[in-house]
């Protein structure tokens, strides 16, 4: 397979981000944008893990880190970056998905992983190290689950290269209307700034969920679970996997208005079936006219 090399590296590095958080039960939390903007040292332990061994096996590649994110047009020397999507070779990572969670609660929250060439999806990774779980996706090949035994009820540490896993293949998930449908959105910033389109989703959805994690609600989407997950200016760490989970599944992945996502700014985006996105994409757009002068 293409970038088989790639695919077993990114599984050699699980056991590294076991261990940073296993050694890191302290948390020393200290806040971003605001108090709710939470980053622990175990994100940036996770991240510089990644971006370290990254570099040692593959020195020419380049890398887009959260918490390593310099929202600058602009080099050092004033010349202007080059767009993620004519690099030849991309890693997009988030550490810790769900930062709160991993701060408030120690569960639903993973790592996030995925790899571009030339703006194409090609591997794609959500780890999740409290239930020893990895969904994964190789392009062309499908998307896959993967449970390591015995990590959700075991006290005692134990790595996962020293488990047993059993892996299933996922299969496409099934279109339904949003009538039918569990959907999943970041209900405080989305009303904020569009309360007449949550209004929609909460009237017309079946029922409304959150798991506080763009990776883990993007799972719940991935099984099937969910019909569709909507964040609120998402940085490209929090979709980055999506791209490929969306193509090996039948999903849409795309801005609420339909827009291309691109990896060099935030987005409000749409992670779900057709049948959601059509509904709700038109909610959206009414809206947004409704909202411009």
């Amino acid at each position: 397979m293409k970038f088989e090399k790639e695919h077993r590296f990114v599984l050699s590095l699980l056991d590294g981000i076991d261990t940073i958080i296993e050694e890191n039960k302290v948390l020393n939390v200290v806040t971003k944008s605001n108090h709710r903007d939470l980053v622990t040292v175990v994100d940036k332990a996770i991240e510089d893990y990644l971006m370290e061994q990254i570099s040692k096996n593959f020195p020419d590649d380049a890398m887009l880190g959260e918490e390593h994110y310099d929202p600058s047009p602009t080099l050092p020397d004033q010349n202007p970056k080059a767009k993620m999507a004519d690099l030849r070779r991309l890693w997009v990572l988030d550490p810790i998905d769900g930062t709160t969670n991993f701060v408030k609660q120690a569960d639903n929250y993973c790592t996030l992983i995925a790899f571009f060439d030339k703006g194409v999806p090609y591997l794609s990774y959500i780890f999740l190290p409290p239930t020893g779980e990895l969904f994964y996706a190789i392009r062309g090949q499908g998307a896959f689950h993967r449970t390591w035994a015995g990590r959700a009820t075991e006290e005692d540490y134990k790595k996962l290269s020293d488990r047993p896993f059993t892996e299933e293949k996922l299969l496409p998930v099934e279109d339904m209307e949003l009538r039918e449908s569990l959907i999943s959105f970041d209900l405080r910033r989305l009303y904020r700034y569009y309360p007449d389109f949550v209004d929609h989703l909460i009237t017309e959805a079946f029922e409304i969920r959150r798991q506080g994690s763009s990776g883990v609600d993007g799972i719940k989407v991935i099984r099937g679970h969910y019909k569709a997950f909507m964040s609120y200016s998402g940085g490209p760490w929090d979709f980055a996997p999506f791209f490929l989970f969306a193509e090996e599944l039948g999903l849409v992945l795309c801005q609420l208005d339909g827009s291309p996502l691109g990896l060099d700014s935030y987005h409000n985006f749409f992670f779900g079936t057709p049948k959601v996105f059509a509904d709700i994409s038109q909610a959206y757009k009414m809206e947004v006219e409704r909202c411009t002068p």
